[in-house]
C-alpha cells in the first residue's frame, strides 16, 4: 500500500519533469536576442530585487509572465508564474506583467523593491513624466501609482543576460492555469539559471 509521503513525493518529481520538460519546448516560441554578456547583479542590503519577463503569441494574442524575488545575497525568496491573459503586443504584454509582479510585491510585503526589466520600452515610459505611447498609457498610469505604495521602488532596465530567470519562468506558463502560480520550490534548472 502507498503511503501519503511517497505519493507527494512522486507527484512532485512528476511536476518538476512536467516543467523541465516544458521550459526545453517552449524556449523556442520565447525567445529574445541579446549581444550583452552582463549576468545578473545583487541588489544592496535591505532591498528586494524583483526581476521580470513576459512572452507573447502573435498567433493566439496571449501574454504570459514570470517574476523572481531575490534578496541581496542572491537568495530566492519566491518565484511567480503568471496566469496566461489576452494581450494585443510586446510592450502590452510587458507592462501587465509589471505591474503583476509589482502587485506580488505588495502582497509578499516587501517594502524596498527594485523592479527589472529588459523591456527598455517599458522602463523608459515608467521613468518619463511626459506622454507615452497611448496603447500602454493606462498601465503606465497603474503601474507609477501602484510604486506609491512603496517606501522606495524603482523599475530599472536590465539586459537579457540579466534577466535569464525571469525569462524562465514566463515561458512556464501554460493555458489551462486559473490564477498566478507560486512555485513551491525551486526547479533544478532555474535553480542553474539563477546560479550564474
Amino acid at each position: 500500500m502507498w503511503s501519503p509521503v511517497v505519493m507527494v513525493k512522486l507527484a512532485v518529481t512528476r511536476l518538476w519533469e512536467y516543467v523541465e520538460v516544458r521550459l526545453q519546448c517552449r524556449r523556442m516560441f520565447c525567445t529574445k536576442s541579446s549581444t550583452s554578456s552582463q549576468s545578473w547583479i545583487p541588489s544592496l542590503p535591505g532591498l528586494i530585487k524583483c526581476n521580470v519577463d513576459a512572452c507573447f503569441s502573435v498567433e493566439s494574442s496571449v501574454g504570459e509572465g514570470g517574476a523572481i524575488f531575490r534578496d541581496y545575497s542572491s537568495s530566492i525568496i519566491q518565484l511567480v508564474v503568471f496566469k496566461p491573459f489576452p494581450s494585443s503586443s510586446v510592450l502590452v504584454t510587458e507592462a501587465v506583467c509589471l505591474r503583476r509582479a509589482i502587485s506580488w510585491a505588495k502582497s509578499l510585503h516587501f517594502l524596498n523593491v527594485c523592479f527589472e526589466s529588459d523591456a527598455k520600452l517599458l522602463v523608459d515610459a515608467v521613468a518619463d513624466d511626459g506622454n507615452c505611447s497611448i496603447k500602454i498609457a493606462s498601465l503606465i498610469f497603474d503601474i507609477k501609482k501602484a510604486l506609491k505604495v512603496f517606501p522606495s521602488a524603482t523599475v530599472s532596465h536590465v539586459r537579457r543576460a540579466g534577466n535569464r530567470v525571469a525569462h524562465a519562468l514566463a515561458s512556464l506558463s501554460w493555458d489551462p492555469m486559473d490564477s498566478d502560480w507560486i512555485l513551491p520550490s525551486v526547479p533544478p534548472s532555474i535553480l542553474d539559471l539563477a546560479a550564474q
